[in-house]
């Protein structure tokens, strides 16, 4: 989260342009450079930078904010018939609705108690990837036995 904290610094709002204009740049000329099938590298760097940014009043960062999440989707997975732009804005279209909808919460949440305990993600978030994992395994059972 450095580079968060640099970009929150008063009187950077240029650099932090030139620095957003960079990353989406790179992660739409250099898709394999800038993230590969594992982790968003330069884009999963500024696209919380840009969150936060826009979530403290920065409105000017909404530009970015939006072109960063059309590059996380913008070289995914294609679906056979469907032309790749489309496939992509629509990919980046369901992640910002989720988005907008956790951001919302975030923001109606701010000046709330917290409400569950302090390390509750440390349960939370373990537990909800061994769910994915039995889902995976349990779909690709029934994905087998079906044909």
């Amino acid at each position: 989260m450095c580079v968060t904290g640099v970009l929150r610094q008063q009187g950077v709002r240029t650099t932090q342009h030139i620095i957003f204009a960079v990353g989406v740049a790179v992660t739409f000329a250099f898709p394999r450079l800038a993230k590969t099938g594992w982790e968003f590298g330069i884009d999963g760097v500024l696209f919380p930078a840009a969150i936060l940014l826009v979530l403290a009043g920065h409105r000017e960062h909404i530009v970015w904010l939006s072109a960063l999440v059309i590059g996380q989707n913008w070289y995914g997975e294609i679906s056979p018939g469907e032309p790749w732009v489309l496939d992509a804005l629509i990919d980046a279209a369901y992640a910002s609705i989720g988005s907008l909808a956790i951001l919302s919460i975030a923001l109606l949440l701010r000046n709330h108690d917290r409400f569950l305990p302090r390390y509750a993600l440390h349960i939370f978030y373990p537990g909800h990837l061994a769910v994915l994992a039995v889902l995976a395994v349990v779909w690709q059972v029934q994905v087998i036995h079906s044909h």
